[in-house]
């Protein structure tokens, strides 16, 4: 695990100075990841802004809820160490806060590796982190067998201009950091292999708003220094200065480019406003449009130095800082070192905002890679963009450092003693004023007038809007009511279409039921067949038997009988279409013609009784003939193409079903008879004429109304009356 140490029982006027530092870890690290170990001010819940996002610079993260919060293991520090420590050095705030930066104090060296000895009892220490420099916290890690120690800051290029960097160094922070130490020879060495890119390309890829550096005017700097000033009571400047106040730096600029020739830009963030006298009081818009006005940056530690660098400008750095190696490097002239220097500390040094208090990150540097595995990750953070490009800011005249003795300034101010200039000069600062005023009273009246207008233009349109907010709320309403009837009807219509539906369906169950009787028919049709044949070949084998009744066997074909059973059971196994049901009655209707044929060669006569009743009392041979003839009239009904067309099978299946029930009792008879020796052909068919004759009216009858059910099924289901005769 990590262990966050806070500086603590420092205030600057705002609590404890890292606060928002340990919200912004607890937002990035698990619970089980990191300990705290600060004062109790760090850990008051009543100033905490559970679960509120927070925004410092261009870091945003969001706070965590008091269960969480809570939920991390965290050390209090004991007040009376500190409140001794007060009294040995003396002071405030500012005095404790130079002890703790600068020196190990024994006895809070000793209460931290305590404490850290405590927990390393249940935890793996990976490493320990700080935002500041304590050399406490040092002695103590080193103690503990060497912890590395993480010093983090708010790196020099941030947001909205560039892309946000974060400071990342084992070694300090602001003061006592690692590149001053960096030799040319190992930086090109730990570079080696790397995707180095050019200046250019560089401050392509760390700008964020390059609109911004496209709108600036790249004209000749008009000063010939520039003085960055800091917060009075930053690390930088109370610990790492190596001397020098903000007095002492402006005097040094003035004394070596003069005063006109000097501009100061002050610190957003600063306690004190400069108000000019030792240098005139910068008014840029932002540290780019200060830097692209001066030829050189004079300042202590300030992160302008690092932009300076970045923008090819001259700099000068007083205290202790990073930026030290970018000014010997830079200094020598040579472009390939310079594109090398700037690569190692930008891209190598320091570390995406992204990146900082990202558990699996820091964990990787603990690894300590090279710092061209550095530069590869951090490029591939920021999502190198391929072909920008921004050139640098315009250098001055003549590019050169000022030298020799300090800059004199003419007896100037014993000249504002005159009362004659002072008054001259208030009667020249009295027209002036009066002149401005006329011309603002002109410009407030312009104004005014103008305000005015739009008032009145304001207050029509209003009135319009109102007038048309309310057509437009009855045109709504009335838009709502029309919906809503609109919405009743189609609610009546789709009730009725699913009414309709209902029904449709029910009759499709209707239809899909007389279709399966339909189908229970169609089975039957084979047993009309097979009964039909079997009928015949019984009245042919009765009429080989009995020749002596019917006449002269000379006559008599030998031909011997077509197999109509046979086909007919075949025909009806391989449930033939209407055309093989046809094959099927054709050769029964030739048994039959056989039959005839052999009765009028007997009986000797061919006349056939016409209409549609049985012939009673006719002759044998003449009643079979009369048999076979309606036999032939239910074949052409049976192949009347319209029926065919429509109903075939169910007409088929209902007649078939009739006809094998006939044929089937027929049969019975005839073999009934046969058995009864005294059985006399002549004196029966005439009863079995009979019965077939009123089967065959029953044929009729139930063929006619097969014929009219499925239309009358097709006309429900569709809703519209159709025509039997075309269809």
């Amino acid at each position: 695990m990590f262990v966050s140490v806070l500086l603590p029982f420092v205030d600057r006027g705002s609590g404890p100075l890292f606060h928002w530092v340990m919200l912004a870890q607890m937002a990035r690290f698990e619970v089980e990841d990191v300990a705290f170990i600060g004062d109790s001010a760090y850990f008051d819940e009543s100033s905490i802004p559970f679960g509120d996002w927070l925004k410092l610079g261009g870091l945003r993260f969001q706070c965590p809820d008091q269960r969480k919060f809570r939920a991390f293991h965290k050390i209090e520090l004991a007040p009376e160490l500190f409140a001794d420590m007060a009294v040995r050095i003396g002071g405030g705030h500012l005095d404790l806060f130079r002890h703790l930066l600068t020196e190990p104090d024994p006895a809070f060296a000793a209460c931290l590796e305590q404490h850290l000895r405590e927990l390393a009892q249940h935890n793996d220490i990976e490493a320990l982190l700080s935002w500041c420099n304590l050399p406490a916290l040092s002695r103590a890690a080193a103690q503990m067998g060497g912890v590395p120690v993480i010093h983090n800051e708010l790196g020099p290029l941030r947001s909205p201009l560039y892309r946000d960097t974060i400071y990342f160094d084992f070694h300090g922070v602001n003061g006592c950091t690692s590149p001053p130490t960096w030799s040319q020879d190992w930086v090109r060495q730990q570079l080696e292999g790397s995707d180095l890119l050019e200046p250019a390309r560089l401050r392509g890829l760390l700008v964020a708003d390059s609109a911004r550096v496209q709108a600036l005017e790249r004209t000749p700097p008009v000063f010939r220094a520039g003085v960055a000033l800091q917060v009075e009571d930053d690390s930088n400047v109370v610990a790492y200065a190596s001397g020098w106040t903000p007095l002492q730096l402006l005097y040094d600029a003035i004394g070596r480019f003069g005063a006109d020739q000097v501009s100061v830009r002050g610190h957003p963030g600063a306690h004190f406003v400069y108000r000019g006298g030792l240098g005139q009081a910068d008014a840029s818009t932002d540290s780019l449009a200060f830097l692209a006005s001066v030829e050189e940056l004079v300042s202590v530690n300030s992160s302008l130095l690092a932009e300076a660098a970045l923008w090819g400008r001259r700099f000068d750095a007083k205290g202790d800082t990073p930026m030290r190696f970018l000014a010997q490097a830079l200094a020598t002239r040579e472009p390939e070192w310079a594109k090398v220097a700037l690569n190692a500390f930008f891209l190598a040094y320091l570390v995406p905002a992204d990146l900082l208090f990202d558990p699996a990150y820091y964990r990787w540097r603990l690894t300590m890679p090279t710092l061209a595995r550095c530069h590869e990750r951090h490029m591939a953070a920021l999502h190198l963009r391929s072909g920008t490009a921004i050139e640098e800011l315009p250098g001055g005249s003549d590019g050169l450092r000022a030298s020799g003795g300090l800059v004199r300034v003419p007896a100037l101010w014993t000249g504002t003693l005159s009362l004659e200039r002072q008054l001259e000069q208030i009667r020249v600062q009295l027209d002036q004023s009066r002149q401005q005023a006329a011309l603002r009273e002109a410009e407030l009246l312009g104004e005014l007038a103008g305000e005015r207008e739009r008032a009145n233009r304001w207050e029509a349109e209003a009135k319009q809007n109102w007038r048309d907010k309310e057509a437009l709320g009855a045109r709504l309403t009335e838009a709502e009511a029309r919906e809503a009837q609109a919405r009743a009807r189609r609610d009546t219509e789709l009730e009725r279409a699913l009414e309709r539906e209902r029904l449709s369906l029910q009759e499709l169950a209707q239809a899909r039921a007389e279709l399966d009787s339909a189908e229970a028919e169609r089975l039957q049709l084979h047993e009309s067949y097979v009964a039909l044949s079997q009928a015949v070949e019984a009245l042919a084998e009765w009429s080989r038997r009995v020749p002596h009744r019917l006449g002269d066997e000379a006559v008599v074909s030998d031909e011997p009988p077509v197999p109509a059973a046979a086909a007919a059971t075949e025909a009806g196994l391989e449930a033939r279409p209407a055309a093989g049901q046809a094959d099927v009655e054709a050769v029964l209707l030739a048994q039959i013609d056989r039959l005839s044929r052999r009765l009028v060669a007997a009986e000797g006569e061919d006349a056939l009784p016409s209409g549609e009743q049985a012939p009673v009392g006719a002759e044998p041979l003449a009643q079979v003939q009369w048999l076979q003839a309606q036999l032939q009239a239910l074949q052409a009904d049976l192949s009347n193409q319209r029926w065919q067309n429509f109903c075939v099978r169910q007409a088929h299946a209902a007649l078939q079903a009739d006809i094998a029930e006939g044929g089937g009792a027929l049969v019975q008879a005839l073999r009934g008879e046969g058995m009864d020796p005294g059985w006399n052909f002549p004196d029966r068919i005439g009863g079995l004429a009979a019965a077939v004759a009123a089967h065959m009216a029953a044929l009729r009858s139930r063929l006619e109304a097969t014929r009219r059910r499925p239309l009358t099924v097709l006309e429900r289901i569709t809703g519209r009356p159709m025509d039997r005769e075309a269809k």
